[in-house]
């Protein structure tokens, strides 16, 4: 006897009801057929993921919402007169990227920020289409380095130099970017990666040639490295000082993204 078959229109074939029903056996909840034990059995595994799943789309689809919520307070305050159209090389991006980081306060107020901004006059000839690929790729203490460096136009950043002993002659690093001007962020390798991100972003520049004068600027550089000798006695260990700023267009994604 024939049996009759059912269509998988995705593959586009057709299969008998007996491989659909097997197939259907096999994927739907296991209480079906198998019984409390293994159902009890398959929540304890699955169970957690999928209601973890479901707390993360709640809170996501409220960040969502506190983001649509601000960018139109934002849009609101913008005088009649100075609202226009905004370039969609700029808002499209914008808005593609942001799905990416909306769950970050920081860079959620950045991007509503950014695309209110676009449609204003007053500010739009200092956005650039790539501020919402950057923002994109910026942790929350990336932003908090940049307000830290547009509140105070420069900063002291310093490299660990370990000079090799006499007669030999040169040096290799320690530690590169070592930043110690951010109070939220006590973790060393966290902060050099943000200021090695930013760097390579072109957001932030460094000078090798130029340093603070002030005479207590490097003090929290120098009480560091007196900490790191008990870990690292070597004693060719020195200081390279530096200082870091924003470039010009660092200045610009700062005044569009970070300041309203």
């Amino acid at each position: 006897m024939s049996e009759t078959k059912n269509s998988f229109s995705l593959l586009n074939v057709e299969v008998p009801d007996s491989v659909d029903n097997a197939a259907k056996n096999l994927t739907d909840l296991p209480t079906k057929n198998a019984g409390q034990t293994l159902a009890d059995c398959w929540f304890l595994v699955f169970g957690g993921i999928s209601q973890m799943a479901e707390k993360r789309k709640i809170k996501y689809a409220l960040d969502l919402e506190i983001f649509k919520k601000s960018l139109e307070d934002k849009i609101a305050k913008i005088p009649e007169e100075n609202r226009i159209e905004g370039k969609i090389q700029t808002i499209m991006p914008a808005l593609e990227n942001s799905k990416y980081c909306v769950e970050e306060d920081e860079l959620r107020e950045m991007f509503s920020n950014l695309i209110s901004a676009s449609i204003d006059n007053r500010k739009s000839d200092l956005v650039h289409p790539s501020f919402g690929e950057l923002l994109k790729t910026m942790t929350p203490l990336d932003a908090q380095n940049l307000l830290l460096l547009h509140s105070n136009g420069y900063l002291p950043i310093c490299d660990v130099r370990l000079f090799k002993p006499s007669p030999a002659i040169g040096y290799s690093y320690a530690m590169t970017n070592l930043f110690l001007m951010n109070p939220n962020c006590v973790i060393i390798e966290k902060s050099a990666q943000s200021i090695s991100s930013l760097t390579r972003l072109g957001l932030i520049e460094s000078s090798y040639n130029e340093y603070i004068q002030q005479p207590d600027a490097y003090n929290a550089y120098e009480e560091f490295l007196k900490a790191y000798r008990t870990y690292d006695p070597r004693p060719n260990l020195k200081l390279e000082k530096r200082v870091i700023q924003l470039t010009p267009i660092g200045t610009s994604f700062v005044k569009i993204c970070c300041s309203q």
